[in-house]
């Protein structure tokens, strides 16, 4: 009865060895992907993020399908980046992604504060006919946007879409780096800029 333990033993500790070379083995041969989801926080809807793009070195990747999904040679860190930040805001749209082996997802937040965004479809948008969407509407009174990490982005007081007074803009880590003094009249004159970084 101890032989035939002794093999038991033996035969189930080579097949649980045999079966972490083989998931060793599929993992290293499992596609990497990446699909990025976008949260909409003005109306709570979540969708597949087609607006981005991942840059590694001198090398960049695109979506290949219309799930958003990155398919990439390689594990490391990689750089997210929107395609054009003045048309389609997303608050943590250019930030650094660590890559893993098999499927890997990550979320962005699109942002409520829109800025400089064309009201009457005039260009460029820093004239008559333009202003700040918050939600796809012009902003009214006070108004904050944040950061995916809980971080304020920006926060001011509009009239009609335009800026009144201070215009307060934060980077990721929370810390103020430009404060913009518009005019109290809510005609969206820029009066004063201060740079704080």
């Amino acid at each position: 009865m101890g032989n035939g333990l002794k093999k038991m033993r033996l035969n189930t500790t080579l097949i649980i060895a045999g079966l972490l070379t083989l998931g060793t083995v599929t993992a290293r041969g499992q596609e990497i992907k990446l699909n990025i989801v976008t949260v909409n926080s003005c109306d709570s809807t979540v969708d597949n993020e087609l607006l981005v793009q991942l840059v590694k070195g001198d090398k960049k990747f695109f979506i290949t399908d219309s799930l958003g999904t990155f398919i990439l040679p390689e594990t490391g860190v990689y750089w997210l980046k929107g395609f054009d930040n003045s048309f389609y805001t997303l608050s943590d749209s250019v930030r650094q992604i660590t890559i893993n082996a098999g499927q890997n997802y990550d979320t962005l937040t699109r942002s409520t504060i829109m800025k400089g965004v064309p009201v009457n479809c005039t260009l460029p948008p820093t004239g008559p006919g333009w202003g700040y969407l918050c939600c796809d509407n012009l902003c009214e009174g006070y108004n904050v946007d944040y950061f995916d990490n809980g971080k304020k982005r920006i926060e001011g007081t509009f009239k009609n879409g335009l800026p009144i007074g201070q215009l307060i803009l934060y980077n990721s880590e929370g810390e103020k780096i430009e404060v913009q003094h518009y005019d109290k009249g809510g005609r969206g004159r820029l009066k004063k800029k201060e740079v704080l970084q």
